[in-house]
């Protein structure tokens, strides 16, 4: 208990049936709840909103519905309306006969980490729509020459799904005998250096 009243992190204690008996500084400084507001309440009747994953809850519900603790994140609302994300660990109090006593919620705000990897995303999306209605055709390939991306315009040039092409076939496959022959010189000279130029392949049906 002491650990707990100086963690930075959010700590909880509840009953065996999710009612908080305890809580920590942390826990006020995250959400805004006194000890006194907190005290008797569940926490999912403090903190969760509109915004908080019901699948995740339940399967929480779960664990501790047998004793289990468990790990998840959570996006929680504040006491002001502020909503944040939590990673939150649940462990079970057992007393000294061993038998179920209670569980311990630790709560630790990921609310920045969650907003780089969203922000992040929706870079990665953005360069996707990008690759995708470039207009030209980009494609990536493995080692040993297979697809391992294509563009849409690219299929729409080789006649092909992404699923007919993605580790199975090579632009090798779509040129002519002449074009097969140079990409068996020039592929391997990419591989070591990393970039070649000037080359124009014909594609046959």
């Amino acid at each position: 208990a002491n650990v707990a009243s100086h963690t930075t992190n959010a700590v909880m204690i509840t009953d065996t049936e999710r009612h908080v008996t305890w809580v920590n500084e942390g826990f006020t400084r995250l959400c805004g709840f006194t000890s006194s507001e907190a005290q008797g309440k569940r926490p999912s009747d403090l903190l969760h909103s509109e915004l908080t994953n019901e699948d995740t809850v339940h399967g929480m519900r779960e664990a501790m519905n047998v004793g289990l603790g468990c790990k998840a994140e959570l996006m929680q609302r504040a006491k002001d309306g502020r909503d944040y994300w939590v990673d939150v660990e649940i462990q079970p109090l057992r007393d000294p006969a061993g038998d179920l006593s209670g569980f311990m919620i630790i709560e630790s705000d990921i609310t920045t980490r969650k907003l780089l990897q969203a922000q992040a995303e929706e870079a990665r999306q953005s360069f996707q729509d990008l690759y995708d209605n470039a207009p030209c055709a980009y494609y990536a390939l493995d080692e040993n020459g297979r697809f391992l991306q294509i563009n849409a315009l690219g299929l729409s040039w080789l006649g092909q799904r992404a699923e007919e092409l993605i580790g199975k076939k090579s632009p090798r496959d779509f040129f002519s005998e002449e074009g097969r022959a140079l990409f068996d010189t020039t592929f391997p000279r990419f591989k070591r250096e990393g970039r070649v130029s000037g080359l124009e392949y014909d594609i046959v049906g």
